[in-house]
C-alpha cells in the first residue's frame, strides 16, 4: 500500500487537549461587577436572573471566597458566573461551537434580558460581546453532561462511557475490538491512564482527496482511516485508553493494496456524519468535550490526534508534518517528539 502512495503525505494534527470555543471553566474569561449597593449573595443573582441554578449559586462563592451566608459589600469586585465570549458577527452556535439551537436561543434571550434591565449597555450583536450563563455551560455533572452528549446511559464506574465508542470484548490474551477487526493483546501497561482521541480526516458523505490509481477511485478518508486504526491499535497494545472520533462499522485495519470507497462512516456515538461542515465539526468537539470531561478526573493525560493524508506532486512533497494549537506547549512538545520519531526510523525510507 506504501510503495503506490509516494505522492502522499500525512498531516498529523496533535493537541495535548482539544480546544475549542467551549474552553474549560477555568480558562474563560468570566463577567465582574464593582458592587454599588451592598446586598446579599441571592439578591445579586436574582438581579442577574442566575439564582434558580444552584451551580450559579456555588460557582460564585467559589470564585469569590465566600460563605454562603457573607454579605456583599459596597465598591467590592466580584465575578459572576456569566461567561464573556467574542460573539463572531454569524451565530451564537458557531462562536460557542455547539449545535444545540435551543441553547442558543435561551442564551440570546438571556443577553436579551440583561439589556432590557439595564446591566448591559449595548446589544451583543453591537458589541460583539457575548455573555453565556455558567449554568449553560457547566451545571449538569461531568459525568452526566458527558453522558447527555454522547446519548448514553452509563453508570459512574463505567469503564467506557459509550459501548459504541470504545466496544471492546475481554479474552485471556488480550481484547477483540470491532474497530480493528483482530485482536488486541494488551502488551504492556506503558500508556495505563492516558486517554487518546483518534481522528481520521473527513469520512461520511466527505471523502477528502480524491484521486484514481490504475482506473480505482480511492480517497483520502479511508487511508486516513486506516492509518488512525493502526496508530489506536499500537496505543491499546501499551495499556491506552482510545477512541476512535470517527468509526466504520465494517472496516477493520486492511492490507489491501486500494481501499475501497464507500460513505457508511459514522461518529462515536452511532450517528452518521452530516453533510453540512460546521454540524459535523460541531458534533465532534462535544464528543470530545464530553468524554474529556468524563476522564478528566483519573486520566493522567488526554491527548487529541488528527490524522489527514494529503496529495502532492512528487517534485513537491512534503512527507509527514505535524500541526499543533498555538501557544500550546504541551501539544507542540508532543508534536516535536513525533517529528524526531518519525526522523529517526524512516531516515532509510524511500
Amino acid at each position: 500500500m506504501v510503495d503506490k502512495w509516494k505522492k502522499t503525505i500525512i498531516a498529523v494534527f496533535v493537541f495535548s487537549i482539544f480546544y475549542t470555543a467551549f474552553l474549560s471553566a477555568q480558562d474563560r474569561n468570566y463577567h465582574t461587577i464593582n458592587l454599588q449597593k451592598s446586598c446579599t449573595v441571592n439578591r445579586l443573582l436574582q438581579r442577574y436572573a442566575l439564582n434558580k441554578q444552584t451551580c450559579n449559586k456555588a460557582f460564585f462563592l467559589n470564585q469569590n471566597v465566600l460563605k454562603k451566608e457573607n454579605f456583599l459589600f459596597l465598591n467590592n469586585e466580584y465575578t459572576l458566573p456569566i461567561a464573556v465570549y467574542k460573539y463572531n458577527g454569524k451565530s451564537i452556535r458557531s462562536t460557542l461551537g455547539i449545535v444545540d439551537l435551543a441553547k442558543a436561543k435561551r442564551i440570546e434571550q438571556y443577553n436579551d434580558l440583561m439589556y432590557s434591565k439595564g446591566l448591559r449597555k449595548t446589544t451583543f450583536k453591537k458589541s460583539r460581546i457575548l455573555w453565556v450563563p455558567y449554568h449553560e455551560l457547566e451545571c449538569n455533572s461531568k459525568l452526566e453532561k458527558a453522558k447527555e452528549q454522547i446519548g448514553m446511559k452509563t453508570s459512574v464506574d463505567a469503564p467506557n462511557l459509550s459501548t459504541k465508542t470504545e466496544p471492546v470484548t475481554k479474552t485471556k490474551k488480550g481484547i477483540i475490538s470491532p474497530y480493528f477487526g483482530v485482536e488486541v493483546e494488551e502488551k504492556t501497561n506503558k500508556l495505563a491512564g492516558q486517554v487518546f482521541y483518534v481522528k481520521s480526516g473527513h469520512g461520511g458523505p466527505d471523502p477528502g482527496a480524491l484521486c484514481t490509481v490504475n482506473g480505482r477511485r480511492i480517497s483520502e478518508d479511508e487511508y486516513a482511516y486506516d492509518v488512525a486504526l493502526r496508530l489506536a491499535k499500537e496505543l491499546k497494545e501499551q495499556g491506552a485508553i482510545v477512541y476512535m472520533i470517527n468509526h466504520d462499522p465494517n472496516d477493520g485495519i486492511r492490507e489491501d493494496m486500494y481501499l475501497k470507497l464507500d460513505n457508511d462512516e459514522e461518529h462515536a456515538d452511532g450517528q452518521r456524519i452530516p453533510i453540512n461542515q460546521l454540524k459535523r465539526l460541531s458534533r465532534r468537539v462535544e464528543l470530545v468535550n464530553g468524554l474529556y470531561h468524563f476522564h478528566k478526573r483519573k486520566a493522567k493525560s488526554q491527548k487529541f490526534i488528527s490524522i489527514h493524508v494529503d496529495s502532492r506532486k512528487k517534485r513537491v512533497r512534503q512527507d509527514v508534518f505535524f500541526y499543533y494549537k498555538q501557544n500550546d506547549n504541551e501539544g507542540k512538545s508532543l508534536a516535536k517528539n513525533l517529528w524526531k520519531t518519525f526522523d529517526e526510523n524512516t531516515s532509510n525510507i524511500e
